[in-house]
């Protein structure tokens, strides 16, 4: 018994021996790799700088929807999640297009805020543009959607705009965007005093009909025109979600382009065209 014992408490002592010596070359080849740059180490001051800009982006996010018409307290999470992830796609992937207004074509795109502005719209709406087209005068979408500011042809020619075999007024910057102001308007009337700018812009991407179709199932009146409320029950679809959270992470760039890594545009910034009357943009089917 006493021989038993002896070898089991030797076995034992050779199993912890064992799993000690792995704990300490896992320890030491973790380190190994560390040191190589083969493990990333959680950084405290990037990981602070992060949480830093999200905080700042929720922060001035809640301030633009509450000038937008909503409550400013009220955003769902995942409407800031969708924001901040168009905000990095606009920093990365996007890139070029939001240095095209805010640069190269900076000029044609202050002319586009200048007329809203003239019309009583807020000139950030001209970013508008640049969820639906690219900021693109010339470009046509498979559904025959053209122009700056995507209109249907039906749309365009409620608007004042001439559309026909011969000319598509549409692919004027200046003209479609003196109709898009009629049209926001027009929207922004017939939703009336109680509508918020977010709900016109839901208006115009998903067309008014659809808005006010989808609103009457909502059962209470107090709801129907609560934007916050139509989006989280899902009320407005999908593809209007989307297009709002983009236009406010365009929006905030554009007030904030320096947070955002992009140069602030100041008055010797190249612009390659001057004139809105000009075709902003390539010519281009997408």
């Amino acid at each position: 018994m006493l021989a038993r014992a002896f070898y089991r408490r030797r076995t034992e002592v050779k199993i912890a021996t064992t799993l000690l010596a792995v704990g300490l070359m896992d320890t030491n080849a973790k380190s190994s790799l560390a040191d190589q740059g083969f493990l990333k180490t959680k950084d405290p001051i990037a990981t602070t700088a992060r949480q830093d800009q999200s905080d700042v982006l929720q922060q001035k996010l809640r301030a633009l929807t509450q000038e937008f018409g909503v409550f400013g307290e009220n955003v769902p999470d995942d409407f800031i999640e969708k924001v901040r992830r168009w905000a990095r796609l606009y920093q990365t992937r996007d890139r070029d297009e939001m240095e095209r207004v805010l640069s190269t074509l900076r000029k044609d795109f202050e002319a586009v805020q200048q007329l809203l502005v003239n019309a009583n719209l807020p000139p950030e709406l001209a970013f508008v543009t640049l969820v639906e087209s690219h900021f693109q005068a010339r470009v046509v979408s498979p559904t025959d959607n053209a122009g700056l500011w995507q209109f249907t042809r039906d749309t365009a020619r409620r608007n004042g705009l001439r559309v026909n075999a011969h000319v598509d007024e549409r692919l004027n910057p200046m003209k479609s965007t003196q109709a898009a102001c009629r049209y926001i308007s027009r929207l922004r009337r017939d939703l009336g005093p109680d509508g918020s700018f977010l709900l016109t812009i839901a208006a115009y991407n998903m067309g008014p009909g659809r808005l006010k179709q989808r609103m009457q199932q909502v059962k209470d009146p107090m709801n129907r025109r609560d934007f916050w409320h139509l989006y989280r029950a899902r009320v407005l679809p999908a593809l209007t979600r989307t297009h709002i959270a983009r236009l406010m992470a365009a929006i905030l760039i554009g007030r904030n382009p320096q947070h955002f890594g992009f140069k602030s545009p100041t008055a010797n910034s190249p612009s390659t065209i001057s004139s809105l009357s000009s075709h902003v943009g390539s010519s281009v089917v997408r």
